[in-house]
């Protein structure tokens, strides 16, 4: 199911359906009054590669043992770049063996896998919240007394991104995605060099070489290491396919000619009963078409399809014909590269099965190579666009859609745009994600059994979803910020896979690789990207996050049976949420602790609970957004403002100079901060450097002398909260 109609029907579920899933009216609580209503389901005998919406869900909630409490881990962790698997962790009563897998007479035996889907939700008198969507993993049984009678199992849970990191094999980009289609029978041609056949990638029938020379793995394309026809041989199936419908069927291949080709014939198929006895794919070149021919036992041609297309280029093109009957004729459409090219309908005549292949039947050496041959029993309508460049040129988001779908993982995002992509490689699954996620910038996350992709965009300029206050007790324990280099990168090279490069340093100010700063600090990373012309900004932006001089704060600690009023902006909150802290400590910068929610510990029983928040800076997604009067989001810092004389405590203008142009002059409406004083601009005067601003002083309550060169520097002049060029 796509992903729009998917989530609509997932909430329509939630919203209307009875059962488990059904949406519930908040119980009579006044928590913390009253007890937590907590709810555990399992989904017993869980088909995984179907939609949770299938899934039988049993209620548990009666077997959980609170002296654990439930716990949950989620989102990144500490010096962590990217998203690590949730983890959960909750005991069980297995007095009755029902959660022992292996036991025959339990309850549930047959019906637990290893990654069980658990579904947990909380209801302080607000309705139910849902808290944990993972997978148990592990079903340790254990007793706690010597006369064996009093059995638990402390289950462990997980999210996706546990079983995905397991086991999983590289794959060149057109593979996945037929596989993804289910075909019954494919043949990549992705063969080694020594091989004597082109094995089936579904247990099927093998293709054997038949005449003239096939070069396996000579032609290497991102679309895979192909075979090489040009010595005119050919391969065929010797055995009986896989049975394909007699009624509807679909042919998919991808095939490269020489430039300026005049001949050649990729596939021919065979028909074991119907109208037909074969098939045969000829794209003619020199008239700048393709076709599909059609041939009755006794010889007879029909010509079903054609279109005029580019086929003589030396590139690979990818190919669909699809066939349905329909009544007592035949509806045939014609895929070229992701576009329907032709249809066409043979009236009295019917289809029947394909009973074999034959690549490259007529040994024209004009034929360099074909490879991904796959069949189907059903009509596909995914129009594959950009398959025949491994999907060179996709968005981040989208890329990471199509995978999870192929792969039948649950996906959810906001984005409608993202950084676009060079061809999709021959890599594991994880490292297909983990690619356009970097690309892309954002964050890959758990979310609902399957992933999520929170974008760039999605935290730019965020609203304050959850606002806390250190002097009305929201925060439990005094925080600890973090003040380190462990994520400074003043200097990054970003190349790209088979491109150039470039490098983007951070030369000034205290977080820079000049005077005032801590030294180089540099990185680099290979990110794949469509272009060259990406590179500075993927740099650039890398550069941007590294050198942020502001505290992390790791552990911010809430108590919510303490601050009851927190749980509904708590429980509302979405992945990389952005949180401020009012009030912040007399030793820490006056102003409000400003974050954005990277991750969570989060422990709930009946009577108690708690969250741990991991958090980062969310200045670095200020960005700009031109012709904005909000703040400084209209305005770029000029990055070479100092001081030009001194001014005291009181002064109310400042003398300030610039070496890259001049401020805007007249009334103006913006903050600026000064070594460490905010300090509120209403007039510029002066039309060279140094200028005069007219400014309010101590809007952050700190005043001060400000002197214009301490120790051997000048005091520099910035914008506070300066915007920033989005990636």
């Amino acid at each position: 199911m796509p992903l729009a109609p998917r989530a609509a029907a997932w909430a329509l579920r939630m919203a209307n359906l009875p059962g488990p899933f059904a949406a519930q009216e908040p119980l009579s609580l006044t928590y913390p009054t009253t007890s937590l209503a907590i709810k555990v389901l399992i989904a017993l005998g869980a088909d995984l590669s179907a939609d949770p919406l299938t899934w039988a869900w049993a209620d548990i909630t009666d077997k959980v043992r609170f002296d654990l409490g439930i716990n949950i881990e989620t989102g990144r962790r500490e010096n962590s770049g990217s998203v690590t698997t949730a983890r959960g962790v909750l005991k069980l009563d297995n007095r009755d063996g029902r959660f022992s897998r292996r036991n025959p007479t339990g309850p549930y035996y047959g019906l637990l896998s290893k990654n069980t889907p658990i579904w947990v939700t909380v209801d302080a008198g607000t309705g139910e919240k849902t808290r944990m969507e993972l997978y148990v993993n592990e079903w340790p049984v254990r007793w706690t007394d010597k006369s064996a009678t009093d059995a638990t199992v402390t289950i462990q849970c997980a999210g996706v991104l546990r079983r995905l990191a397991q086991g999983q094999r590289p794959q060149s980009a057109v593979r996945r995605s037929l596989l993804g289609d289910h075909p019954v029978e494919y043949w990549p041609l992705e063969d080694g060099a020594d091989a004597a056949a082109a094995g089936s990638a579904v247990g099927g029938v093998s293709l054997f070489t038949t005449g003239g020379t096939v070069t396996f793995a000579s032609v290497d394309d991102a679309l895979g290491t192909l075979p090489d026809f040009s010595g005119g041989g050919t391969l065929a199936s010797k055995a009986a396919l896989r049975t394909t419908s007699s009624t509807v069927w679909t042919v998919e291949l991808v095939s490269k000619a020489a430039v300026g080709a005049t001949s050649h014939t990729p596939l021919r198929w065979l028909i074991d009963s119907g109208s037909y006895n074969r098939y045969r794919y000829f794209p003619d070149p020199v008239n700048g078409t393709i076709d599909v021919f059609a041939f009755t036992p006794a010889g007879a041609l029909d010509n079903p399809l054609t279109a005029s297309v580019s086929i003589n280029d030396g590139a690979f093109h990818h190919v669909r014909i699809v066939a349905q009957q329909n009544g007592t004729g035949i509806d045939y459409q014609l895929w070229f590269d992701g576009v329907l090219v032709d249809t066409g309908t043979t009236a009295s005549v019917t289809l029947g099965r394909i009973s074999g292949v034959q690549v490259s039947p007529d040994q024209e050496p004009e034929l360099q190579s074909v490879g991904h041959i796959a069949l189907y029993d059903s009509a596909l309508t995914s129009t594959r666009a950009l398959i025949a460049d491994a999907y060179a040129g996709e968005m981040a988001h989208v890329r990471l859609a199509r995978v999870c779908a192929e792969e039948g993982i649950l996906f959810d995002t906001l984005a409608s745009t993202s950084a676009t992509m060079g061809a999709q490689g021959f890599d594991s699954l994880p490292g297909i994600l983990r690619a356009a996620e970097s690309a892309g910038g954002g964050v890959l996350y758990e979310k609902r059994w399957g992933l999520a992709y929170q974008s760039l965009a999605e935290r730019y300029n965020a609203a304050v979803a959850l606002a806390l206050d250190l002097d009305q007790g929201h925060i439990a324990e005094l925080p600890e910020p973090a003040d380190d280099d462990q994520r400074t990168r003043n200097l990054w090279t970003a190349s790209r896979p088979d491109g150039s490069e470039y490098t983007a340093e951070q030369t000034t100010g205290p977080m820079g690789t000049g005077a005032q700063g801590p030294g180089t600090y540099d990185d680099s990373l290979e990110v794949n990207v469509e272009a060259d012309d990406q590179l500075d900004d993927q740099a650039g932006w890398r550069v941007h996050l590294g050198t942020v001089d502001e505290d992390r704060w790791p552990r911010l600690d809430l108590n919510f049976t303490r601050n009851p009023s927190l749980i509904a902006s708590w429980t509302a909150l979405p992945y990389g949420a952005r949180v401020t802290v009012a009030n912040p400590l007399p030793q820490m910068p006056p102003d409000p602790l400003d974050q954005v929610i990277e991750g969570y510990a989060e422990r709930v029983d009946t009577k108690i609970w708690t969250a741990t928040l991991n958090a980062s800076p969310a200045s670095p997604y200020r960005v700009l957004v031109l012709d904005s009067t909000s703040g400084n989001l209209g305005r770029l810092d000029t990055g070479t403002s100092t001081l030009a004389a001194d001014a005291t405590s009181g002064a109310t203008t400042i003398s300030v100079a610039s070496t890259s142009g001049v401020w805007t002059t007249g009334a103006v409406s913006f903050d600026i901060l000064v070594a460490g004083e905010r300090m509120s601009v209403t007039n510029i005067s002066g039309a060279t450097s140094p200028q005069t601003f007219t400014v309010t002083r101590a809007v952050n309550g700190v005043t001060k002398a400000q002197p214009a060169v301490v120790g051997g520097f000048a005091t520099r002049v910035s914008l506070w909260q300066p915007a920033v060029i989005a990636l």
